[in-house]
Formats: C-alpha cells, structure tokens, sequence
C-alpha cells in the first residue's frame, strides 16, 4: 500500500509543478536539480556498450545550478543513466531535448520529476522501486530452489510487473513507440532472471532449457539495441549467453574464446546483433579474464570487420587499461579491515603466497564458489606458504559481518575494504569489473595470475602446485 502511495503522490506533485522554460538542444539534456547547501549528486551516463566501466561521471553541485541554470548533457541517443545523490540513486531515462527539473523526496528516498521527460521517468521509477523490493529481496534464495519452483515465482513477479504497467500507462500519457520500449524492457526482468538461473545452474539441452527458452525471440530488435537501454542489453548479453552454451570448451587447438567469437559470426543474425554480441563477449572475457594473445587477435579481426563500430572508443580505452593487469607485476598493498574491524594489508603476510577470492553476499555465483573455495583452503592446509583471503566488496559491512558469522563455511581469513579511499585505490590497481574472481599473489608480492580461475575448477589446483614449485 504504501508503494502506491508513494506511486500516486509522485504523480500529482508533478501534474501541479512550476511550469518551465524551453531550453531544448537536439543532443543535449536539461537537468535542473536544486540542491541544499553543500551537496553533491552525480549523473552517470551509460553511452555505448552496457556494463563497462568507461561511463561518463557528471556532477551536480550547488554552483553548477545557480540562478536557476540547468546542467546540460549531451547524449547520442535515449537510454539509461544514473542519478545518484548521496544514498539514494536510481535509473534516469533521458532522451536529446529532454528538459526535466529533479527534485529529491528525502522523506521517501526517492525523485520527484517535472518538465519534458517527466512522465517517463515517473514511471521508470516505479518500476525499479518494484524490481527492488519486490524481487531482490528473494531473488538469491529463489535461485537454489527448484526449476519448478524458481519459474512459478519469476512469473508472479512478471504478473505483478504487468499489473504496475497497466496502472501506470492508464495514469500517464506515453507515445505508442515509449509504451512498446517500457513494456520490453519490463519483459526482460523475468527473461534475465531466467538465464541466470540455467548459467548458474548449467542447464543444457533439456526440457527445462526449453521451458527457459521460449520467451527470448522478443529481445531480438534493432531498434532497442540501437538505443542505449542497459537493461534491455543486458538481456540480450544473457540470450548470447544461452545461444552459445552449446559451443564445446573446445575445437582442436581453437579455444573456447574463439569457439564463441566464430560461433557469433556464423549465425544468422543481422550485423547490428553480431557486432554487439563481439564487443560484448570481447568486454566481458577482458573483464573476467584479463588481456591474451587470442583475446588480442580477436579484438583486432572486430575493428578491421567494424572499423566504424560505435563500441571502439569504449573497447579501446578497455583494453588499454587492462594491459596494467599482465603477470608478473608488483601487488599493490590493499588496505582491508577483519570481522572485528582490526586492520589488515597484504604486507602482513610477508614471505607468503596469497589466494585472494573476490565476492559479495550478494553475488550467486561468489556463494556457489564458497564450499570448492573451502575444499581448495583444505587441499593446502598443511602447507603454511599459502593463505586463503576472502575479500568482500559489499557495501553494507553490517550485512557482511552476519553472512559471515552466521552462514560462512569457507576457514579463510575473512576481511572487508577498509573504507572509501581503500576502495578507490583497490578498484584502480587491480581493476575489477565482476566477480567472483580470485588473484594470486606469490611470496615476493609479485603478481601470478590477476585472473585465477575459480576455485571449482581443478586449473586453480594446478596453478597454486605451480606457483609453490616455483619458490
């Protein structure tokens, strides 16, 4: 009930809001966002590929809108950006000419919307309020349930998703080319959810992949790909993701990179879809895996193939930074803190091989990892010139210290980033963009592997034999 009221209070402060002056630019966005003295909000706008780092950061500050003079953005095309002001954040639709006055509703932790693009954003914030109290709340327990049980629940969540949407269009006035990219995109909640279930999962081809599977031919539209909608590319990752499971881990010499790269090239897609799909899978192999010959010859076929790709600027400046993250470089110290809060640094384990696994409580896959992780801890528990760290990268230190306590089965040395600026530091000298991921450090802190492979595979075994042989 209180999510309605919050729904319909958001819609009449902004029917009878001041009216404002046109100031429309065919490229750039308007953002009026009065603030209280010394606050400071920042837009996040997501301009090309989904889901990578090289996102443009502009902030708000009191200066920048004295006398009433608006932030102007300027974007190539409608999507999805952020607006985040101090805890509280949230999806921001902008489309060039948009010209909106935001204000923040404290008391109810969300943003009021008034001017050209108003309506859209109204709307989209309902949504996401949904999304995250009604389905991230139970979404990683649901995941270890039953195929049956976990498909039922998704589509009570989509059945009440749709229902929001009826009561919003009926409330709102959408153009029919708004209200067909709003109901996609709600499609693809219930769709995501899905593949992450069979990635996690493993499912292959069987009955239930078919039961996953039907409902995915609808993200398949170059019109909404063209636009920058992260959660409708972020669907899409995960229908690539599905269509290339049946690729073997490998063909002769070829690699399963390069399995999945000519796998691509070779459907029957337009080539909109296959240069998104290659940029995407180079993207997320560098981020999960780092830079490799095969990753290099790679990336190199994609800009000969598309050398006007819209995803060039963004891939480059990716790959770039990832050279910084080859073998054999120094470990930069980490600065983290225990479930006791006392300090902790990679220094104070000098003269010892260190296998750092990076996850969340919030994270499936980091959880899944947790009993190989403690198998793996086991394996090596006679040898004391390996330590097992796990690092978490929540946010919430109070939930962290729970999981820990109450649920942690791994027997590692369970530590935390230890405040913001550890954060910045850790995030820049080691780049890390998913998770879980594990990093090997050897006993003169140099760097063996930024990319150590998960410790449910037997090549994280091997590769720890490997590093302690090598003394």
């Amino acid at each position: 009930m209180r999510f309605l009221f919050s729904i319909f209070f958001i819609l009449i402060m902004t029917s009878c809001g001041i009216r404002m002056n046109s100031n429309e630019v065919s490229s750039s966005v308007n953002i009026f966002f009065p603030l209280a003295k010394d606050s400071v909000a920042a837009i996040y706008v997501n301009d090309g590929l989904s889901h990578i780092a090289a996102t443009k950061s502009y902030k708000i500050t009191e200066d920048s809108i004295a006398g009433n003079q608006p932030l102007s953005i300027n974007i190539s095309a409608a999507g999805f950006s952020v607006l985040g002001c101090g805890n509280t954040y949230t999806d921001l639709y902008l489309e060039p000419g948009y010209n909106l006055k935001i204000q923040r509703d404290t008391a109810n932790q969300a943003f009021l919307f008034e001017g050209k693009g108003a309506q859209e954003n109204i709307y989209w914030q309902a949504v996401r309020n949904y999304k995250v109290n009604k389905l991230f709340p139970f979404f990683l327990d649901k995941q270890l349930q039953p195929l049956d049980e976990y498909i039922n629940f998704l589509q009570q969540y989509q059945n009440g998703l749709d229902s929001l949407h009826d009561v919003l269009l009926h409330s709102l006035s959408f153009s029919p080319e708004n209200e067909r990219k709003f109901f996609a995109l709600n499609q693809c909640y219930s769709f995501i959810g899905k593949m992450e279930y069979a990635i996690l999962h493993d499912v292959n081809d069987s009955e239930s992949w078919k039961t996953l599977y039907q409902d995915g031919d609808f993200l398949l539209d170059a019109d909404l790909l063209a636009s920058n909608y992260h959660d409708y590319k972020y669907g899409l990752y995960y229908y690539y993701r599905m269509m290339v499971k049946t690729v073997p881990e490998s063909k002769g010499n070829l690699s399963a990179f390069r399995a999945v790269a000519d796998f691509i090239n070779n459907q029957d897609f337009s080539e909109i879809f296959k240069e998104f799909f290659l940029a995407t899978h180079i993207t997320k192999t560098i981020q999960s895996g780092g830079i490799t010959p095969e990753v290099t010859n790679v990336y190199e076929d994609f800009k000969k193939k598309y050398p006007e790709s819209k995803y060039y600027l963004k891939l480059n400046a990716l790959y770039t930074e990832f050279l910084n993250q080859l073998p054999g470089l120094d470990a930069k110290d980490i600065q983290m803190v225990n479930v006791d809060d006392e300090p902790v640094s990679l220094s104070d384990f000098k003269g010892k091989h260190l296998y750092i696994e990076l996850w969340a409580t919030w994270c499936g896959p980091c959880i899944t990892e947790i009993p190989h992780l403690t198998g793996l801890q086991k394996k090596f528990s006679n040898d004391d010139e390996i330590v097992f760290i796990m690092l978490s990268l929540d946010q919430d230190k109070t939930k962290w210290k729970s999981f820990v306590q109450e649920k942690m089965t791994a027997n590692c040395i369970q530590v935390i980033l230890k405040d913001n600026q550890a954060k910045e530091e850790f995030f820049r000298h080691y780049n890390n963009t998913a998770i879980p991921r594990g990093i090997l450090i050897d006993s003169n802190k140099k760097v063996v592997d930024f990319f150590a492979p998960r410790p449910s595979s037997k090549e994280a075994e091997e590769l720890i034999e490997r590093a302690l042989l090598k003394m």
